[in-house]
């Protein structure tokens, strides 16, 4: 009788035993479900933020190289030209699209683009020469052929300083969000002939 009691007992802590197993499980599952979106939510939120951070850095670098490129460049025929084929060749490596060059006239080396030429569709007398970009190439080049708009060779040779504004569509990775725009603003000191 002992023996069957205590296998009744023991059988009983078996069963209590493994309902207890099953609730703990039970319970990791719940926990997981209510954890799991926030983990993920920081996790890709940081990985977005970093190829953002990532490409914010190279519009920085490709528009201080165009500004370069257009300090050099100063007053030759088809200037602007060189500068939208060198930012174009460094374009491949944004996840996104450029929508919009300008290149401006600076008063001083940390002057911004005014607002005007910010917010113009075209070139703008005597300010700036505004290119935009689409699926079908940069927009703004007259049907004649001349690039320079807005602003020609011969005032550009009277600037003391060119500026670069360039405007990027980025795509998130992952495809939770559009898009959004990112910007920035390169001025370069022109080179003088001697």
């Amino acid at each position: 009788m002992f023996f069957l009691n205590r296998l009744r007992e023991s059988r009983r802590n078996g069963e209590a035993s493994e309902r207890r197993k099953l609730r703990e499980r039970g319970a990791a599952a719940l926990e997981f479900a209510l954890v799991a979106p926030f983990f993920f939510l920081v996790v890709f939120g940081g990985i977005e933020i970093g190829l953002m951070f990532r490409s914010h850095l190279a519009l920085e670098n490709m528009s201080r190289t165009a500004a370069r490129v257009a300090s050099v460049q100063r007053n030759a025929p088809g200037a602007d030209q060189a500068i939208l084929e060198n930012i174009n060749a460094q374009a491949e490596i944004l996840s996104g699209d450029i929508t919009k060059v300008i290149i401006f006239s600076a008063e001083t080396l940390d002057a911004d683009l005014s607002p005007d030429c910010e917010l113009a569709t075209a070139s703008r007398a005597n300010e700036c020469n505004v290119y935009l970009v689409d699926d079908r190439g940069v927009q703004g080049v007259l049907d004649d052929g001349v690039w320079e708009a807005g602003l020609t060779a011969t005032e550009r040779g009277a600037w003391q300083n060119l500026g670069i504004y360039i405007e990027y569509d980025y795509q998130y990775a992952t495809g939770f969000f559009d898009s959004i725009t990112l910007s920035t603003t390169s001025v370069e000191v022109v080179e003088l002939d001697l």
